[in-house]
């Protein structure tokens, strides 16, 4: 009995340690290159993907849908096209560029570039007569889009400033044509963009963090910055906020199945621990009872893993609609919706501990305006 317990335990342990794997490799909306770090000081960072890295050379790549975040501190990018942007202290912006889709029966495209500023403010200068992006700068409560080829601006979740520096603009929204204000980290700190990124930013600075938690983390932020934009006056943009609010939605919960399948290799270990004690103390009834656990186990752990593997495959088929620019923005929230529900059936279906599958679409309720921060003392080499 205990020779072939022994031959069991040896054959089961190899099943099991070959059974755990992550399925395919999660994907994020549109990470292309679009331009460089020229410039950097102080302490900045940049959110991308499911990571959060501080800015710390120039050169440093950034990639569509970053979002850059600055304490007391500025970046500079330097676009593919020429183009520049000046991220000021204690803000966050970041940028997109990618084809649109524009009108129902006649459609047509614009390769767009969209520069949104969450919190604090920014500089942008176009490429010039080189430039062939429509550009846009937006935030929570305005877009602007640009036909001239610089303008300061910036605010927060209640008012947006623009300060043009040459050309013309036209507006959606409510914006206060002013210099800038400039940002500080009280202002900065009433963002949930701006709160929720420092979150991501301590989670990955410990040590010893998962990264599934620091994973958590980070995608919490970009889907707390896809939040803020449902607010936004221009309904082409609230569309395109829920497609984002709803893919970051289902990347966490596709985070938390992982999670779910390494605590279910853990009592798959656990269990093999048990059958190696029994194995070696040669009692057959606890034998017995330790191999009905590693059965069990080793149930549960092929259930979680093939529906890791499921919705990971629907998730990034999800991620390839949102960023299809064939499909106008209500084509993609339609289908990235119905998407996200095959998602969280699966998943409700398959693995027992529940995950919040919720695609959380409500806007932060700002119950009072908040009125812009006192003027700053000046920041050196401004």
């Amino acid at each position: 009995m205990r020779s072939y317990s022994r031959l069991y335990l040896s054959c089961l342990c190899g099943v099991l340690c070959a059974s755990i794997t992550f399925g395919a490799e999660q994907v994020v909306l549109k990470a292309e290159p679009i331009g460089k770090v020229e410039k950097f000081q102080g302490i900045a960072r940049i959110l991308s993907g499911d990571k959060v890295t501080d800015v710390t050379a120039i050169g440093q790549v950034v990639l569509s849908g970053d979002k850059i975040q600055t304490e007391q501190g500025e970046v500079e990018v330097k676009y593919n096209d020429g183009a520049d942007l000046k991220v000021k202290p204690f803000s966050v912006i970041s940028t997109v560029e990618k084809k649109e889709t524009k009108g129902i029966f006649f459609k047509t495209t614009e390769d767009a570039r969209r520069i949104t500023a969450y919190v604090g403010n920014a500089r942008f200068k176009s490429a010039g007569e080189a430039g062939t992006k429509k550009n846009y700068l937006q935030s929570p409560t305005a877009v602007c889009a640009l036909r001239g080829s610089e303008a300061d601006f910036g605010g927060n979740a209640v008012q947006t400033f623009l300060n043009l520096i040459s050309g013309d603009v036209a507006i959606v929204g409510n914006v206060i044509r002013a210099a800038v204000p400039e940002s500080s980290i009280t202002f900065a700190n009433q963002s949930t963009v701006f709160a929720a990124i420092r979150t991501a930013a301590a989670t990955a600075s410990q040590q010893g963090a998962s990264p599934l938690v620091i994973q958590t983390a980070v995608l919490q932020a970009t889907m707390a910055a896809a939040v803020t934009m449902l607010q936004n006056p221009d309904p082409n943009v609230t569309t395109a906020a829920k497609v984002e609010t709803v893919v970051a939605q289902v990347q966490i919960a596709v985070v938390a199945v992982k999670q779910e399948l390494e605590k279910t290799q853990a009592a798959a270990t656990a269990a093999q621990a048990q059958l190696a004690a029994a194995t070696t103390a040669g009692d057959p009834a606890a034998i017995a009872n330790a191999q009905a656990a590693v059965t069990t186990a080793q149930t549960s752990l092929n259930q979680v893993q093939t529906t890791l593997n499921t919705v990971t495959t629907t998730m990034n088929n999800m991620i390839t609609t949102a960023n299809d620019s064939s499909l106008s923005p209500a084509q993609q929230l339609n289908k990235t919706t119905t998407i996200a529900e095959e998602v969280k059936t699966t998943i409700n279906e398959n693995v027992v501990n529940k995950i919040d599958t919720t695609v959380k679409e409500t806007v932060p309720v700002v119950e009072k305006a908040i009125p812009p921060p006192p003027p700053a003392v000046p920041y050196e080499n401004q």
